[in-house]
């Protein structure tokens, strides 16, 4: 797995951080709202196992919340 972006969290970013599955993670407004930034983690096609990506929220240096998606 390997990290695909980290985006600011403004008032921009929060409506793809509310998408829902399969065109965002479907975090919460509040959620998004108060997160620093949104870190897009994905597997490679080489990776054993099945692919997804994870999408997280950071907020004061850690891991908020986070949600899986799988696929690409």
């Amino acid at each position: 797995m390997y990290l695909m972006n980290t985006i600011p969290m403004d008032d921009q970013s929060v409506p793809n951080a509310v998408d829902t599955p399969p065109f965002g993670p479907g975090f919460s407004e509040d959620e998004a709202r108060n997160a620093d930034a949104m870190e897009i983690w994905g597997t490679q096609f080489n990776d054993p196992g099945p692919d997804y990506v994870e999408f997280r929220l950071i907020k004061d240096g850690q891991t908020w919340v986070e949600r899986r998606v799988d696929g690409y």
